[in-house]
């Protein structure tokens, strides 16, 4: 297990600040920057999530620095923690050591968790307290006593601290206790946690701000397949995200063979899940379910947008009920690990070497305004919450050059600008138009760029 882990803290840390920050994390560089009273401030009015993730960034911010790599280690360390966990909690769940060993080296190679794992936000943790929180939770549950349940209880109010979708373990572990004989010596253990572990999110609910999310966006119900294909390809087999968020489903004509290698993958996933005991499968199962059904109801009746990774909770889960599966299907279960452990790879490698799967690069496109455009130059963004990654990456510029970046609301506040950088196009109403409009106003001397994820122009290129 020591060499497992091994591995997937190399996946992890290798290369950890060598991707730019996206916006989402430029806000947790933000909220990491202030004191701890101002972080606590920021993530409940400005995230809506209370605030343990931002104070962990902030303490290591203050040893080592504000790097990009510095800013992550904390995702690092928790998805790699993670891994044990899971092999802890397949053992309680009466898992030999191989299969055990077998769960954890689907979490340690997963490409789903490892992109979390390397992002700046607080879900790696979140799903790491959720699992300890499930391991002692569990034999709480079981009648093992209150040591248990006061330490499923910490590590789920730490789970809760860190996000609000932590609150999935409450009736994950309540339908455990059910399966496990309904002790009613448990009762008030498992309630008193509850309680507690609901604290944190109930705190930060009250004290959101108005506009603490992102834009509505209707659910369509194709959310759930992507997820599940998302657990075995992460975000880096078949159609990118960027693909897909422009294309929508055509794109996934891209690449078929790829799509249909991680259909293929998710059958296995689930099949394997089917050959593990019954009742283990049904708690497992039942479990992997319930942060998916949550994210997805609250999706349909509020405007709030559907997103995977208020699911990764769902993933040790489900991973972990198909290592149980395979332990007792024999043969045909060590060849399914071994297809899935494929899968895992190729999009681990994918995730690396292909630039189409990679985060929008605003460090690269903010030095190519720098390089280009004269001191006050005036650059329009959109969307406009990619202007603080790029004021971030050149206010990084040493010496520092005075260009100011602003969001831009359309085609008809394009004129006075002397550059343009347009990205994450699914929200940009019109890029294209955008794009003419500036060219218009630009003159036959306009330069053009391009980095991962931006188009860029300026009004004149440098001598």
């Amino acid at each position: 297990m020591a060499a497992v882990t091994a591995a997937g803290a190399a996946l992890r840390f290798i290369g950890l600040g060598a991707s730019p920050l996206w916006a989402d994390e430029i806000m947790s560089f933000a909220a990491a920057q202030l004191s701890p009273a101002e972080a606590a401030r920021a993530a409940l009015t400005q995230h809506s999530i209370p605030p343990l993730f931002f104070w962990l960034c902030h303490a290591l911010m203050s040893f080592f620095g504000d790097s990009e790599a510095t800013l992550r280690w904390t995702s690092a360390a928790a998805g790699t923690l993670t891994i044990p966990a899971v092999w802890s909690l397949l053992k309680d769940a009466g898992a030999t050591r191989g299969g055990a060993l077998w769960g954890g080296l689907l979490v340690a190679l997963n490409p789903l968790h490892i992109w979390f794992s390397q992002e700046a936000r607080p879900y790696a943790l979140c799903t790491l307290f959720a699992v300890l929180a499930f391991l002692y939770l569990g034999r709480a549950a079981r009648g093992s006593g209150r040591w248990d349940a006061l330490g499923g209880a910490a590590c789920g109010l730490l789970s809760t601290m860190t996000h609000s979708v932590g609150l999935a373990l409450i009736p994950i572990v309540w339908f455990w206790w059910w399966m496990e004989g309904r002790r009613r010596e448990a009762v008030p253990a498992l309630a008193a946690a509850s309680l507690l572990v609901m604290s944190p999110a109930v705190v930060a609910w009250l004290s959101a701000g108005e506009d603490a999310h992102a834009p509505p966006r209707p659910s369509s119900l194709l959310e759930v397949p992507y997820t599940l294909f998302s657990f075995v390809g992460g975000f880096s087999l078949g159609p990118s995200v960027r693909e897909l968020q422009t294309s929508g489903a055509p794109a996934l004509w891209l690449r078929p063979g790829q799509v249909a290698l991680g259909g293929a993958a998710v059958l296995a996933v689930i099949t394997l899940c089917l050959k593990a005991p019954s009742r283990v499968a049904r708690a497992w199962l039942a479990a992997a379910a319930v942060p998916l059904a949550l994210t997805l109801a609250g999706s349909l009746v509020s405007d709030y947008p559907y997103n995977v990774r208020y699911t990764l909770l769902s993933l040790p889960l489900l991973l972990g009920a198909a290592a149980l599966g395979a332990e007792r299907a024999g043969r045909l279960g060590g060849i399914g690990i071994g297809f899935l452990l494929g899968v895992f790879l190729l999009a681990d490698v994918q995730a690396r070497l292909d630039s189409r799967y990679w985060k929008e690069d605003s460090r690269t496109a903010s030095s190519w305004f720098l390089e280009r455009l004269p001191e006050g130059s005036v650059v329009g963004v959109a969307p406009g919450y990619m202007v603080g990654a790029m004021t971030h990456y050149a206010a990084t510029r040493r010496p520092p050059k005075g260009l100011r970046f602003v969001e831009v609301d359309g085609p008809q506040s394009v004129g006075g600008l002397d550059g343009l950088a347009i990205t994450r196009e699914h929200h940009v109403p019109d890029p294209r138009g955008l794009e003419r409009r500036f060219l218009e106003w630009a003159g036959p001397g306009a330069a053009s760029g391009e980095a991962v994820g931006f188009r860029m122009l300026a009004r004149s290129a440098r001598p």
